[in-house]
């Protein structure tokens, strides 16, 4: 049997009340952001290391509920320098 992890990525600002779809640019910060992605190659690395089969990188534009990866090559780039 082969394990894959599905892995996302949520943006969740810290502004009052519920997120808005899509996310306004403006909500979007940037040391937040940068932590975000840091801590998800902190992920993808774990993974790697524990020898599961894979890693699937969906693809989402600005949604509430997991919605900060807009570009899954880009992510899979990224993911090919900590694994």
């Amino acid at each position: 049997m082969e394990v894959w992890i599905r892995q996302s990525m949520p943006y969740h600002c810290q502004e009052d009340g519920p997120m808005p779809f899509p996310v306004p640019g403006w909500m979007w910060d940037r040391k937040l952001g940068a932590t975000l992605y840091a801590d998800r190659m902190r992920f993808i690395r774990r993974v790697d290391e524990t020898g599961l089969d894979g890693l699937i990188f969906t693809e989402h534009h600005y949604g509430p509920n997991g919605g900060l990866t807009p570009s899954p090559t880009v992510m899979l780039a990224a993911a090919t320098g900590v694994t």
